[in-house]
């Protein structure tokens, strides 16, 4: 890369971090960045966001407003519906239910459970949300990231041809052919987004709210996730602006080429020197311990990690083991692994897994590990390696040492265990 180049390169990095910084001013006097949604890792899981929901659309949630939310809501479903069409035409059955739904008497659950599934009769599952009043229900099939299942907004209709199917997406799109069949949107079902209807129904809920400050701003930060999840956040706006200062010209376009190019290399980098050699090797050299890292950890690949072993260890055809259960460094566990696993014998390794237990809580056993935790406290340090937020505070914060003393300790108390 030339000077020239280079100074190109240099130019860019100014601009975004301008930008960056003029939003990072915004999002702290907005107080955005503190979302209790976000900060309870509830930000794409599917189940939360409709147990959430659910809560707001009982008329005996913990809300306390009654059926407030819930007649919006329903409000809501008539629009979408009328936006495109006249209801009465497309389906008389859902338009009784909508129009004589007792909100006053209804119930929201989650994970309504049908019947066994059975394709060949198009019957059973689960139904992410239903809304029954004891003589009417409303369906709602929650889709943020996960796929249709084989037939299952066909297995809902044919459960209750009365019940309006709302397919809850991000966008809005149609279930996949294999879901639903023959069935039409706007006559069978009727297709919901985060992005659109979801907000407007919560912006009504809010004004509904304006005299109760703890729902009020419960409800607008869901409401803020939402619009992150569906890019109309503050981050999406400056992302807009960075797209368009990339975009300004050749030399910004050379340059973003260029940082692609070495994002990679940064992520290693940072895994090699902040994590493995700063933390994982200085533990280990002071517990006079080996260190086998696997290559495909520095790609976030599925059950890659770190091993650890000395003498004492091999010769009880064991070593420490901390690797990845899930892709980009998710579902961290750290145990006895096998050195062998072919002869390995339980009941050698039962006191071993009591000792374990009784320091590091409820663990497991399998073909390839003596005694293992995972998706503990004590895991949570250690995942998300991956995340360029969490290398920033490996790099540049003080994540490095809270790492090293959680790992610290987790190695030290398990050499002991071992050793007893």
């Amino acid at each position: 890369m030339n000077s020239s180049a280079i100074g190109h390169f240099e130019n860019l990095l100014q601009q975004v971090n301008l930008i960056k910084n003029k939003y990072d001013d915004l999002a702290e006097y907005t107080g955005e960045n503190f979302n209790v949604f976000k900060i309870l890792n509830i930000y794409s899981d599917e189940l939360s966001h409709s147990a959430f929901i659910a809560n707001l659309l009982n008329a005996k949630g913990q809300h306390g407003q009654k059926d407030t939310f819930l007649k919006l809501f329903i409000e809501e479903i008539k629009e979408t519906y009328l936006d495109n069409t006249n209801l009465a035409l497309k389906n008389d059955n859902h338009a009784h239910t909508l129009k004589s739904f007792d909100t006053e008497n209804s119930y929201a659950i989650i994970e309504k459970h049908i019947g066994k599934v059975d394709y060949d009769n198009n019957e059973g599952g689960r139904i992410d949300i239903v809304i029954n009043n004891f003589k009417y229900n409303i369906f709602i099939e929650n889709k943020i990231w996960a796929r249709d299942q084989y037939l299952q907004i066909k297995r809902y209709s044919e459960f209750d041809k009365h019940a309006p199917i709302i397919y809850l997406t991000l966008d809005g799109k149609e279930p996949e052919k294999q879901s639903k069949c023959e069935l039409a949107n706007l006559k069978d079902f009727v297709c919901f987004s985060y992005e659109k209807n979801i907000i407007r129904w919560l912006q009504k809920c809010i004004k509904e709210v304006a005299n109760k400050p703890i729902i009020r701003e419960t409800l607008n930060q869901y409401l803020q996730l939402l619009k992150q999840l569906t890019n109309q956040s503050a981050n999406s706006k400056m992302g807009q602006e960075i797209t368009n200062q990339i975009l300004k010209n050749q030399e910004n376009f050379n340059a973003f080429q260029a940082i692609l190019v070495t994002q990679d290399l940064v992520f290693q980098e940072i895994l090699k020197k902040d994590f493995i050699e700063d933390i994982i090797n200085v533990i280990a050299s002071e517990s006079s311990l080996d260190v086998n890292v696997d290559e495909g950890l520095y790609r976030g690949a599925v059950y890659q990690g770190i091993s650890l072993s000395n003498d004492y260890l091999l010769s009880k055809n064991l070593y420490l083991r901390i690797d990845y259960q899930s892709g980009s460094f998710k579902n961290a566990l750290f145990g006895f692994a096998y050195k062998d696993k072919t002869i390995n014998n339980y009941d050698d390794y039962s006191d071993l897994k009591g000792k374990f237990e009784s320091f590091f809580g409820p663990t497991s056993s399998n073909e390839n590990f003596a005694t293992y935790i995972i998706n503990s406290k004590w895991t949570r340090t250690l995942e998300n390696l991956g995340n360029w937020n969490t290398l920033s505070e490996l790099r540049f914060g003080n994540s490095k040492e809270i790492i090293y003393d959680d790992v610290g300790i987790i190695i030290s108390k398990m050499l002991e265990i071992v050793q007893d």
